[in-house]
């Protein structure tokens, strides 16, 4: 709509009303004051080797998909979206691209053997 009213000359190019930066973060109050951030806990390291254990007693795609996620430390998100084409067992690595990573950059992520 606001493309539509620029392309009709009803408002001027390279506005938005509703730009955060430099424009409502001035009268607004940040996101994180109206809903905190709330961290889940996490488990206790000395647990880990028991969970690992279960973990691999699952056999389904799942598990496998929490244990990989455990071992790279990756995001959900960048590890549910993972392709085998991104992984290179030879060099033991995934490259994690850009378009996919929160940062915007290419990352890769070193694999370890399985159970290790």
């Amino acid at each position: 709509m606001l493309d539509w009213c620029v392309v009709r000359g009803h408002r001027p190019p390279g506005t938005n009303p509703a730009r955060w930066k430099g424009h409502l973060d001035q009268v607004l109050p940040a996101p994180r004051k109206l809903a905190p951030v709330e961290h889940h806990a996490a488990m206790d390291y000395r647990q880990l080797p028991a969970f690992m254990t279960q973990v691999r007693a699952d056999d389904n795609v799942a598990a496998r998909a929490l244990e990989f996620l455990i071992h790279t430390a990756a995001r959900t998100g960048e590890a549910l979206g993972a392709c085998w084409s991104e992984i290179d067992l030879t060099d033991k690595t995934w490259t994690v691209p850009a378009a996919r990573m929160k940062g915007g950059r290419e990352h890769r992520v070193p694999l370890t053997k399985p159970g290790a």
